[in-house]
């Protein structure tokens, strides 16, 4: 090794300097968009930007002498990302005789009347994006005791 033009030795005092690491341009480069696009994609979560503009639950309930098919359905109320959401709620009585129907969710004013062939309806706003509920409903005909079922309707989160 001594006089050999291919050995290199540096006297070092001490311990030796530790090595440095490198940070290319490109990879500072790439976590910045890794990172803008995850924060973009945590606020369009956030906002209802992610979900699905609008959805519907159909529920079919043969009970206690009626014959209900319920629709609930959700859709943006308006164009812009912050607009709120509708909901709305139809029971239409296909059966042959009229039915009453109890739900405090669909109805807080208590039980009400469906006749063979009507449509009762019932929308609302929400801010939020809305997800699917469980709710009790009783159904009954007219002048009978209401017999309880359990369906899906959207509601507020």
């Amino acid at each position: 090794m001594y006089n050999s033009d291919l050995v290199i030795v540096e006297k070092v005092i001490g311990e030796p300097a530790p090595k440095r690491k490198h940070t290319s341009e490109g990879a500072v480069f790439l976590i910045s968009i890794v990172t803008a696009v995850l924060v973009s994609l945590m606020v369009l979560w956030i906002s209802g930007g992610l979900v699905s503009s609008k959805a519907e639950r159909f529920s079919n309930v043969k009970q206690a002498g009626c014959d209900l098919r319920i629709i609930s359905f959700y859709d943006r109320y308006g164009e812009r990302l912050n607009s709120p959401w509708r909901i709305k709620d139809r029971i239409y009585n296909a059966g042959t005789q009229s039915c009453v129907v109890e739900s405090v969710q669909v109805n807080p004013k208590g039980p009400f009347p469906i006749g063979p062939g009507d449509v009762f309806e019932k929308e609302w706003i929400v801010e939020r994006v809305p997800t699917l509920v469980g709710i009790d409903l009783s159904v009954g005909l007219t002048n009978t005791t209401l017999e309880k079922t359990h369906i899906q309707l959207f509601g507020e989160q």
